[in-house]
């Protein structure tokens, strides 16, 4: 895989079905408008990105349809008719919106019959979780009241295994995002509090093929820009890109 080679052209994908990516920032470091490009790939027809369907699991409630909806508009700069190509994208994108962990394991385990139902003519493409940490200080508790209790850890152990299975069943790329609490507090735990109890099949333990740190660079202006820099799996050195995010459009460049 040749990681955003081409992407100044904002048709083409920086990665292949099948890819596991997981986005790290801080907040307002630009992860959740990286996600509206990543997606916007995924559903647009082909001469724009995959003509896929994705799915999202919206779990701190950050995913704004109607930002997205704008961004699609303005990436499709075209003379043909606009708003059919992205009534087309939104009704290839169902969003779903778990209250807690277990929640995410059990729709995560019946998503491939959902799929099959809902969108039986069209493959699925992506499967999007934002943000990853959003309940992790609840998991933390619960995992602590199951060990207390010498009983089994809950389903939040199978959802590494779940994603898993879809990316290497379905061909779907699996984006993650999170501000980075997971591993700071997982590196706290193992050097000091080695006996804590562990969430060890968070889905942070997922082989990581793609990993993307955002910092913002330009906050105060109209035009913010990010700075990406791209971890890939098995390949030395990094690659980097800048997001730039503006009031009315979104632009990925090389750097």
């Amino acid at each position: 895989m040749k990681l955003l080679f081409s992407i100044q052209i904002k048709c083409n994908s920086p990665f292949n079905l099948g890819d596991l990516v997981h986005i790290h920032g801080h907040p307002a470091s630009g992860k959740t408008h990286l996600l509206y490009y990543l997606l916007a790939t995924c559903t647009l027809p082909t001469t724009q990105g995959w003509d896929k369907a994705a799915i999202i699991f919206d779990m701190d409630g950050k995913f704004n349809i109607s930002r997205f909806k704008q961004l699609l508009v303005s990436r499709l700069k075209s003379s043909e008719p606009i708003m059919p190509i992205v009534e087309r994208c939104l009704k290839n994108m169902h969003i779903f919106r778990p209250t807690s962990s277990d929640q995410l394991a059990v729709t995560l385990a019946h998503l491939p019959k959902y799929h099959a139902k809902h969108f039986p003519d069209i493959a699925l493409g992506m499967v999007a979780i934002h943000s990853v940490d959003a309940f992790y200080w609840l998991d933390r508790f619960k995992a602590e009241q199951l060990r207390l209790a010498n009983l089994p850890h809950s389903s939040l152990q199978n959802i590494s295994s779940i994603l898993e299975a879809l990316r290497l069943s379905l061909g779907s790329v699996v984006v993650l995002t999170d501000w980075g609490l997971v591993q700071r507090q997982a590196n706290v735990s193992h050097n000091n509090h080695p006996h804590e109890a562990q969430d060890n099949n968070h889905p942070k333990d997922l082989p990581l093929i793609h990993q993307i740190t955002l910092s913002l660079v330009d906050a105060d202006s109209d035009d913010r820009h990010t700075l990406g820099v791209i971890n890939v799996s098995g390949r030395p050195g990094t690659r980097s890109f800048t997001l730039r995010i503006q009031p009315n459009d979104l632009f990925v460049d090389a750097l």
